[in-house]
């Protein structure tokens, strides 16, 4: 049975969006429920809020990964050095790059990253320092871009992969298409990460072991309280994970 396409969207609007009522996520979830495909809307305003998504999405995406293809649709405005949160924070690609690389370990590989923020091609940047790309493949536009244009382009990409079983790269084509991009100079494109059959992604030391510790001690997840106490090492993790260490 083909897998199903789900869509994890983190969305962070500026203040300046909120004071116009600009939410992509809203309008790109209601979108995909009319088509079908399965889709999660986190809004978070400032770091904390942003590792206790990621956190959520792990343990919602983890247990269902046999049936679906789990894309982190990451809504928010960026530039060429990384993405900004309603508060102002900056998160580097750095950073990303060590997060996306946890999420990735725990979903086997197989993390696709859509990056509908100006220069989210730009997440490139995310490689580790062996070159290594922490997800299996991320699409995103190269330059800077309106939200009429994400919008439009992104619902095109699930669409396609969900009722053709198509591939990212040739869902490229079609976002590229519906926007009316210049086929000379494309505005979206996507770059390769590793093979979902053979991922040597290395989580900072102890991180996943403490994730592993937490499972194997049965601590009833499916109860609430150690659901919270899962997701508490978690966000913790993933905190340690994405802030700047001391050198």
């Amino acid at each position: 049975m083909a897998r199903k396409t789900r869509v994890f969207v983190v969305e962070s609007p500026s203040p300046k969006d909120f004071l116009r009522n600009v939410h992509e996520g809203r309008t790109l979830c209601s979108a995909l429920d009319h088509a079908g495909i399965g889709s999660t809307l986190l809004t978070v305003v400032n770091e904390d809020a942003f590792y206790t998504a990621i956190a959520d999405i792990i343990l919602d995406a983890e247990p269902a990964l046999s049936g679906i293809v789990p894309f982190i649709h990451m809504s928010m405005h960026g530039n060429a050095h990384g993405i900004g949160l309603t508060d102002g924070t900056t998160l580097e690609w750095e950073e990303l790059g060590h997060i996306f690389g946890f999420v990735n370990a725990k979903l086997d590989g197989r993390l696709f990253v859509a990056m509908s923020t100006c220069h989210g091609l730009e997440g490139a940047r995310m490689a580790h320092r062996d070159g290594e790309l922490p997800f299996a493949a991320l699409v995103g536009p190269k330059r800077m871009i309106y939200w009429r244009d994400t919008i439009a382009a992104f619902v095109a990409m699930y669409h396609f992969i969900e009722a053709t079983s198509g591939h990212v790269w040739s869902a490229v084509d079609v976002m590229n298409r519906v926007i009316n991009a210049p086929n000379d100079d494309p505005l979206f494109d996507a770059v390769r990460g590793a093979d979902e059959q053979a991922n040597h992604l290395r989580p900072a030391r102890g991180l996943a072991a403490a994730y592993a510790q937490m499972v194997r001690e049965d601590m009833g997840a499916a109860s609430g309280e150690g659901a919270q106490q899962l997701r508490d090492v978690l966000v913790g993790s993933l905190a340690d994970i994405g802030r700047p260490q001391p050198k």
